[in-house]
């Protein structure tokens, strides 16, 4: 109980110092909405400083890079964006929680099921980037990352997506289920930005062994793999209506775009984009786990 007070006497006030700065800039480029995004987001940040700062670091790659992302061209994506359930380029409390609630509840397993054993062993060096419940942490962002860089410079290419669970149809860009070359590139190198600083943690606080550089590929190559399964997702799966008055097809009811009332075209009612974000990490996570617990 001592070494936690202790290490929480430490970690609370640092979590509070690094985050306000932070929360100041996405206020002035109003990156969330005021005030239940912002809110979420502070609560996200502090509790993952407090249990691992690298798990804050990755939560800003993913955020700022996302949010930066976003609003390139923004008035080019916005004839598309008008038809997504989330077309601002302001976040809200919802999408905030999709994105943050899986890489949270592994790092609270962390917490429990081993910084809390290592600090009352009195540790020097409590952290384990072996441990799958760390490793699930960055293989979740990875996968949120993966999806939206995938999303914001694939919406760009100048090419028609392919519809991922039939290559040779051709869609609009934004539909969901959609897949371009330069997203699919884009998804690869976001996951692969979350997997080197986990590899970098790794470095820091251990010896480079065939481990890590293991974990680095699973990291990597599980996030982009997680923006596939939220592709097939949101092409099998996903509510996607369609609006008779504008003749095309949305993700919201009633379409954004007009404000008339749509149709379900396919797809379930009740999924929606914030429910295959969160599902498609949940998966890879659980999945990149279990190839860890068996090694």
């Amino acid at each position: 109980m001592t070494s936690l007070l202790s290490y929480l006497i430490v970690m609370v006030p640092l979590s509070i110092i690094f985050n306000l700065p932070l929360l100041f800039i996405i206020l002035k480029k109003q990156y969330l909405t005021v005030p239940f995004g912002i809110l979420s987001a502070a609560s996200l940040g502090i509790s993952l400083f407090i249990i691992q700062p690298f798990f804050w670091v990755v939560l800003c790659i993913f955020f700022f890079s996302s949010s930066i992302l976003t609003k390139m061209k923004a008035k080019e994506k916005s004839s598309i964006t008008s038809d997504f359930a989330k077309g601002s380029t302001k976040r809200d409390a919802i999408q905030v929680t999709a994105n943050g609630i899986i890489p949270f509840l592994f790092a609270f397993g962390y917490f429990l099921f081993e910084l809390l054993p290592n600090l009352a062993k009195s540790h020097m060096n409590p952290h384990n980037p072996f441990d799958p419940f760390f490793i699930g942490v960055f293989a979740a962002f990875a996968v949120h990352t993966a999806d939206t860089w995938a999303t914001e410079i694939g919406i760009l290419s100048k090419s028609p997506p392919r519809l991922v669970t039939n290559i040779r149809q051709k869609v609009d860009p934004g539909t969901s289920g959609g897949i371009t070359f330069y997203g699919s590139c884009a998804s690869l190198l976001g996951a692969s930005l979350i997997a080197a600083v986990y590899l970098l943690f790794a470095i820091i606080t251990s010896l480079l062994s065939i481990e890590t550089i293991i974990f680095f590929f699973l990291i990597a190559i599980g996030g982009f793999l997680g923006s596939i399964i939220d592709s097939i997702e949101g092409a099998a799966i996903q509510g996607i209506y369609y609006c008779n008055d504008c003749k095309k097809e949305t993700e919201t009811n009633p379409h954004k775009r007009c404000g008339n009332e749509t149709i379900l075209h396919r797809g379930i009612q009740q999924i929606n984009n914030d429910f295959v974000n969160l599902s498609s990490a949940l998966i890879v996570t659980l999945f990149i786990c279990l190839i860890i617990l068996l090694l």
